[in-house]
């Protein structure tokens, strides 16, 4: 049987998080989705878990989303990170590409350029 492809979503509003994986199940019943509420805690699933691809935040408490990508891609270097964020600017951008980032998408733009990404990387 063919292992299941595992999401981790990692975002600290309790809300939007929920949101995402409304979205996410509806759209890819196949998959397994965590759930992280910081960067800490993304970290510290990485290592047991290893997820096919995370979703992260930037601003979350105390680690950012940023250096959370930079631990992960150090844990684990084929992770594939994708920045889901409110954050437009390209001095975000330019750091979580630095940091590892393959992606980012705007908590915007969810709804029309999230589903295409993960169905290239999940498919």
């Amino acid at each position: 049987m063919k292992e299941r492809k595992t999401v981790l979503i990692v975002e600290d509003n309790d809300d939007m998080r929920a949101g995402v994986l409304k979205l996410l199940v509806s759209q890819f019943p196949d998959v397994v989705f965590l759930e992280a509420k910081s960067g800490e805690d993304a970290v510290s699933i990485i290592s047991s878990r290893k997820p096919n691809v995370v979703l992260m935040d930037i601003g979350l408490p105390k680690m950012s989303g940023i250096e959370a990508t930079r631990h992960i891609k150090k844990a684990l270097p084929n992770a594939t990170v994708i920045m889901l964020t409110i954050h437009v600017e390209s001095v975000y951008k330019d750091a979580s590409f630095s940091a590892g980032a393959s992606d980012y998408v705007s908590k915007q733009d969810m709804r029309k350029e999230l589903i295409p990404v993960l169905e290239r990387l999940l498919g």
